[in-house]
């Protein structure tokens, strides 16, 4: 089961509507995501606030070996500083 705000680092509504347009679109062709940029986005806030590790995510976050793809994805797409400023 996904969150959407069920941990205190997690984004609201209104927080994410502020940031949402700097993260790179959903493609167009092809299957539609399975999950949502605001559940990364959670994701790498959470890991940076409690310190965890990646592996380590609550089983409310998408699967790990997902997570880190498109952290590796997005990093490259997004303007400097950009990833490095949800820490």
């Amino acid at each position: 089961m996904l969150i959407e705000s069920s941990y205190s680092s997690c984004l609201d509504k209104s927080q994410w509507e502020l940031i949402q347009a700097e993260f790179p679109a959903p493609k167009r062709r092809g299957r539609p995501p399975k999950y949502q940029t605001r559940h990364f986005v959670n994701a790498r806030l959470y890991v940076t606030r409690t310190g965890s590790r990646w592996r380590d995510l609550s089983k409310d976050f998408p699967p790990t070996e997902y997570l880190f793809t498109v952290f590796q994805q997005v990093k490259h797409k997004l303007p400097d500083g950009t990833v490095q400023g949800l820490d």
